[in-house]
């Protein structure tokens, strides 16, 4: 193999920005190693910030998850309520109705006492014994 100057100087060249490139690859300069070490105490900072973001995360979670099922049984109740209240309204009007009928038929009754007190009637002695031997039977 025969060695000129120009394939001298390419295998120097080539030497040296291998050897270069190593030393820069391997050791960068003391600026390029503060650099990642601020970005690495960044980073760490940044982790710690998101394991305390989950945790709060997680913390508003399950009391979203406590409130929702406290707001779902108080609808339920709620729901359960309005239901009694509907019963307890239409048994009210029912019992106003029947209310209604029981002072109707007394006051009815009371106006039936009061034209007998005003105009008794006369019954023959024939008429008071049929109407006694129905009231018997």
């Amino acid at each position: 193999m025969k060695f000129d100057i120009k394939t001298s100087l390419i295998l120097i060249l080539l030497l040296l920005t291998g050897i270069l490139g190593f030393k820069w690859f391997f050791g960068g300069d003391d600026a390029s190693k503060e650099k990642i070490k601020q970005l690495d105490e960044k980073f760490r900072v940044l982790e710690a910030d998101k394991g305390a973001a989950d945790a709060k995360i997680i913390h508003w979670q399950k009391k979203f998850s406590e409130s929702d099922t406290r707001d779902k049984k108080l609808q339920s109740e709620i729901n359960r309520l309005k239901i009694e209240a509907r019963i307890a309204e239409e048994r009210a009007k029912k019992s106003k109705a029947d209310l209604d009928k029981v002072q109707s038929s007394i006051a009815n009754g009371r106006e039936e006492i009061e034209d007998l007190k005003k105009n008794p009637p006369v019954l023959t002695d024939d008429e008071l014994l049929e109407a006694l031997i129905e009231k018997t039977n």
